[in-house]
């Protein structure tokens, strides 16, 4: 995906092998930052998962143009019914990034279910 950043909202299962999750364990949404030309990737935020929920919202937001600030959001669905968007963190180089491309790519990294 070019040689700059790719910013994710993500839910990953925590083990002590995942070094992006720290000293964490167990399930948790994170926005992380994929940096290809130093080949790292740092974990901006995380939170919890709270498992009693079946489904959850991951949402990334740009609600100022010009700023080179996205947001992390997250919330719980229930039967269908969307909760309140939880904050999650910020990145702030959108469209400064690092690496040969100057810009940072933004996405939702696919899931896999956490039981």
């Amino acid at each position: 995906m070019g040689l700059g950043d790719v910013i994710s909202v993500k839910v990953t299962d925590c083990v002590s092998t995942y070094f992006e999750c720290g000293s964490a364990t167990g399930p948790y949404v994170q926005l992380i930052d994929a940096n290809a030309v130093v080949g790292e990737i740092t974990t901006l935020a995380q939170d919890p998962l709270d498992l009693n929920h079946p489904q959850i919202l991951l949402e990334l937001t740009h609600p100022t143009a010009g700023s080179d600030t996205v947001y992390g959001y997250y919330a719980y669905v229930d039967n269908g019914v969307e909760g309140s968007l939880n904050p999650l963190g910020s990145y702030d180089d959108l469209f400064t990034g690092p690496g040969t491309v100057g810009y940072t790519q933004t996405g939702i990294a696919q899931l896999t279910p956490v039981p």
